[in-house]
């Protein structure tokens, strides 16, 4: 993480990471509209009105697998199924980091009195807005999750492109090294010899670390 960030309070980076994560999926999201218009064969600016119309994720991923199979199954099968996985677990954590809300540990000082000032605060993490929800176990997301989310979303993005860019052939000099992972299974997280590796960024609250 830049040194600069370090000034901000963990309240303030979830927000922040936060922004980000859902600014990578919205790329991600037009990446599988590209895809959509390669396999429903329309013309761009039909194929992205009709894709960004279906609000139903599902529904977008179902038409997309089905036009698949008719096509690129069962050579690009591997590929599809792990890129279909991915997105459907990309989809569901979206839906909690947009919805879910900021929630921080309450500092508590020497005389055992809580701080209601965030930006004091040792934690941070996104919940559900229903506490009973929560309570339940539910879960939550930690800021190292949304950065998470951010690095796989990202990825498979990437993937995405460069399959509508072999399939349309607009770019065979890209692509060419790429072709037979069209065929395989995507690897996530990818080893460090994969060519749109990067490595998991990992948020260490210097709050919580331990002089050395």
């Amino acid at each position: 993480m830049p040194q600069h960030l370090d000034a901000l309070s963990p309240y303030e980076l979830m927000l922040l990471y936060r922004s980000d994560a859902i600014g990578a999926y919205g790329a991600f999201e037009q990446a599988l509209s590209r895809c959509f218009i390669a396999v429903t064969k329309t013309e761009p600016r039909v194929g992205s009105l009709i894709f960004f119309n279906i609000v139903a994720t599902r529904t977008r991923l179902s038409i997309i697998e089905s036009l698949l199979k008719e096509k690129y199954y069962p050579a690009q099968r591997p590929f599809w199924v792990s890129a279909l996985k991915l997105i459907r677990k990309i989809d569901d954590t979206r839906n909690q980091i947009v919805h879910w809300l900021p929630i921080s540990e309450l500092p508590v000082d020497k005389n055992g009195v809580a701080s209601l000032n965030s930006r004091k605060s040792p934690e941070t993490w996104l919940r559900p807005p229903d506490y009973w929800k929560f309570a339940e176990g539910s879960g939550e997301l930690s800021i190292n999750d949304v950065l998470a989310f951010r690095h796989k979303t990202t990825f498979v993005a990437k993937n995405l492109d460069l399959w509508h860019i072999h399939v349309t052939g607009s770019l065979p000099d890209v692509t060419k090294p790429f072709e037979h992972r069209f065929q395989q299974s995507i690897p996530y997280p990818p080893p460090e010899d994969h060519p749109l590796f990067e490595r998991l960024p990992v948020w260490r609250n210097p709050r919580r670390s331990s002089p050395s």
